[in-house]
């Protein structure tokens, strides 16, 4: 998914939800941010004071990273291919082979054990920081489905087709020639998994068609959503209102334009405006709602300075006492317990191994 989702659909249905402005903004903030935070290492500050911090997503053409086992492992499998162990309980399953268990599954028992790892972080500062990284990962699970997040060739694909006049320069540019030669995660698909409004099929690696129909799934990812941040409120069990799901879906399938940044302020529209059931949105809260992944209003600049985009790993930063209380320290924090969750308790649990190489 894009940023339409993580970002807007994720404020939205936290609202819709019972999660004030201010919460449900943080929640969407690092929702999208899993995305763009792609600097790892050390953070060096003017007064010796270091800070370790992870990268949760990288650029496709990094192809040193992207070719590591290692970065499979840190990045793609724990933030964006969430393994599904092919939908079955911890113990079932295990006749499949490797790879069929290590394939991102929608909404699977797994994705549920990371949710309850979730729920018994409420009450830390951070906790809605990990709320929204463990909402990025759970979206991708239905827009990520079938495919896993390391090199192999389970993720090699065939006639892939699609219902949408107009796009299709996506076959024809460099890119779409280079990524069927590198078998990551959905790269084989180019961004057919990530566009609310596609309807596509292909054959996978077993040469079995798969027909997807992302409105309608993207809807699914919705609604379900909304019930894992009642329960996470202690809020009954309820279904989302007609009119919140026909809004969303009518949103899914009119937006179509191919960049999710430009669907965006089709959502962000909606929202301010009042099309949801939360209601409208005042002048502050909408301005306050406005994403940038660094420079002005970002949590990076607000937690490292107005330098915060020379980050090179060799720049000095300003150190403020209120450094440990910012939006990009916490998020930081939480995704390093959600990375540990996943490696070190999810995983084993479910007898899952990592390749090796």
């Amino acid at each position: 998914m894009q940023i339409d989702f993580h970002h807007a659909v994720s404020y939205t249905v936290a609202r819709l939800a019972g999660f004030v402005h201010d919460e449900a903004r943080i929640i969407a903030y690092a929702s999208q941010y899993v995305d763009d935070c792609r600097h790892r290492g050390i953070v060096n500050f003017r007064t010796g004071y270091t800070y370790y911090r992870l990268a949760s997503s990288q650029e496709f053409t990094d192809f040193i990273h992207v070719c590591d086992v290692k970065d499979d492992c840190r990045v793609w499998v724990p933030f964006h291919f969430l393994p599904g162990n092919a939908g079955d309980e911890a113990g079932a399953g295990l006749d499949r082979t490797p790879m069929e268990r290590l394939r991102c599954t929608p909404d699977s028992p797994l994705a549920s054990d990371m949710w309850t790892a979730c729920y018994e972080s409420r009450g830390q500062a951070n906790a809605l920081h990990r709320l929204g990284i463990t909402c990025h990962v759970y979206e991708d699970t239905f827009a990520h489905c079938w495919f896993a997040g390391v090199l192999d060739k389970i993720n090699t694909v065939s006639d892939l087709k699609h219902k949408v006049e107009g796009i299709k320069a996506l076959f024809e540019n460099i890119e779409s020639k280079l990524v069927q030669a590198v078998p990551l995660g959905h790269g084989a698909v180019l961004k057919f998994p990530d566009l609310p409004f596609l309807e596509w099929s292909y054959c996978d690696s077993a040469g079995t068609q798969q027909t997807r129909n992302n409105p309608e799934d993207f809807l699914r990812a919705s609604t379900q959503l909304f019930r894992h941040l009642l329960f996470y409120r202690d809020q009954p069990d309820r279904g989302m209102l007609k009119h919140d799901q026909d809004t969303l879906l009518n949103g899914f399938r009119n937006y179509t334009e191919e960049i999710g940044e430009d669907r965006l302020p089709h959502w962000l529209k909606l929202i301010r405006e009042g099309n949801f059931s939360f209601g409208g949105l005042s002048q502050e809260q909408a301005d306050s709602l406005i994403y940038s992944d660094s420079g002005q209003g970002s949590w990076k600049q607000e937690a490292l300075g107005a330098d915060s985009d020379k980050d090179d790993g060799k720049m000095r930063f300003p150190y403020s006492p209120q450094f440990k209380q910012s939006n990009w320290y916490l998020f930081h924090e939480a995704l390093k317990s959600h990375l540990d969750t996943v490696l070190n308790e999810l995983l084993p649990k479910y007898q899952i191994a990592l390749p090796l190489k």
